[in-house]
């Protein structure tokens, strides 16, 4: 497993200096699997596996971001089950969506931390794509799913500009 890791992240310094050295890769790539995932071109499309993703995953797409690079991220589809045991404030009695169980992470606008994600997004995707500016050299996007659970899951399309 270690000697894995060491070889994806040899992969990603090689790539971050072939894209530093040649500028635009514009190859597009649907990245569905669900094992850890480094995503080498420009522009591509994240997806959870299968038509309704099975329960109880971890998956990771890892996307090398090298320095003063944007990334842009838009979802397509967001359809993932509702977490509602979280604790409800004096203002909303009720159970709210924390999205602690079933979640898609990305970073949030401005590269510093994590969103969550779960839910219908409908509203999120019709805001279109957003701007990150990583702070380190990769981005992370996780699925996590519960194993009781089962939704359509997520589609993401993302970018690297400069």
């Amino acid at each position: 497993m270690r000697i894995l890791l060491s070889t994806m992240k040899l992969l990603a310094i090689v790539w971050i200096f072939l894209v530093g050295t040649s500028k635009k890769i514009n190859a597009h790539l649907v990245a569905s699997s669900c094992n850890d995932r480094i995503l080498l071109d420009t522009s591509g499309i994240i997806e959870s596996p299968d038509d309704h993703y099975n329960t109880g995953r971890g998956c990771r797409w890892i996307i090398p971001t090298p320095p003063n690079t944007t990334l842009q991220l838009k979802f397509h589809e967001l359809s993932l089950d509702v977490d509602t045991d979280c604790m409800s404030s004096k203002k909303s009695p009720r159970p709210i969506s924390c999205c602690k169980k079933n979640y898609v992470s990305i970073p949030s606008p401005g590269g510093m931390g994590l969103r969550h994600y779960c839910g219908n997004g409908t509203s999120l995707i019709k805001y279109g794509f957003y701007s990150v500016a990583p702070h380190t050299g990769e981005t992370t996007i996780k699925l996590k799913t519960y194993p009781l659970s089962v939704h359509h899951g997520f589609r993401l399309e993302y970018r690297l500009g400069e």
